[in-house]
């Protein structure tokens, strides 16, 4: 199912986009150039250009797109507008695809109490472990089929420049190992702490939702997930910081809780 919302997302986002340009490019071509003569041939106006401009008149809109970071790449043309969109987008539907395909995995053992004969041969520490490790490479594994086939299709438009697609793509790679990572961690803490599972899916989304109604609040916004996501995929260093220090939070709780849990 993850795999399947989330590539669905992706494409129609992409499909969309490049139309969204064609439209666009008419136009302006029937608005600025007159009547049986070429289509725009020498108008250049880029992307980081209107950005730029865009954040000269009006910089409160930076924080609208993810902060100084993100607005630095943008109109430096590192990071292309389709890719910041998904980034965008999938900072609110990761989280909870992330939560739906992974609260089970510890909550039914749990309550079923399965896991009492695993851990007869397994330590609870890396029983978890093995866990966390199998959902995030299972995460991993679906964002990189769906970026790579989103890619091969978003560059058969000829409005989509694929140099401004790759351009980006070390650091987004580099950021959404540790972004799925970080939500694993937290899935995991839901699991271990609420059972039986349907419990578990339904804190752990209300949680979610309490976390990102809060981060309206300035000062929470620096500290949650959710806010630091945009930056964290064009390589801020504060970002790296707010998401290492979750995990090991997330993580290091869930540890805590299943070594006490009575089984």
């Amino acid at each position: 199912m993850f795999f399947v919302v989330y590539s669905t997302m992706t494409f129609l986002i992409g499909s969309s986009y490049g139309k969204f340009l064609g439209f666009i490019d008419k136009g302006l071509s029937d608005a600025v150039t007159p009547v049986g003569s070429e289509d725009l041939s020498n108008v250049d106006v880029s992307a980081k250009q209107v950005f730029q401009e865009l954040f000269e008149k009006q910089p409160q809109l930076i924080s609208v797109f993810g902060g100084q970071e993100v607005a630095d790449v943008l109109t430096n043309g590192d990071l292309s507008v389709l890719i910041w969109f998904i980034l965008n987008l999938s900072s609110w539907v990761l989280p909870g695809l992330i939560l739906i395909i992974g609260y089970d995995r510890l909550s039914d053992d749990l309550s079923s109490k399965f896991s009492r004969f695993v851990f007869l041969r397994l330590k609870r520490e890396s029983y978890l472990t093995g866990k966390v490790l199998a959902q995030w490479i299972v995460a991993v594994i679906v964002f990189a089929v769906v970026f790579l086939v989103g890619v091969l299709l978003v560059s058969q438009s000829k409005y989509v420049e694929i140099e401004t697609i790759t351009s980006s793509a070390i650091s987004i790679w580099a950021g959404m190992f540790v972004y799925l990572l970080a939500y694993v961690c937290l899935t995991v803490f839901f699991s271990v702490n609420f059972t039986p599972a349907f419990r578990s899916l339904a804190l752990g989304l209300t949680i979610l939702m309490a976390f990102g109604l809060l981060s309206i609040f300035k000062n929470f916004d620096k500290f949650w997930l959710g806010d630091q996501a945009l930056p964290l995929w064009v390589g801020a260093p504060s970002a790296y910081f707010v998401y290492a220090t979750h995990i090991c939070l997330w993580f290091g709780l869930a540890i805590m809780r299943i070594r006490n849990r009575e089984i």
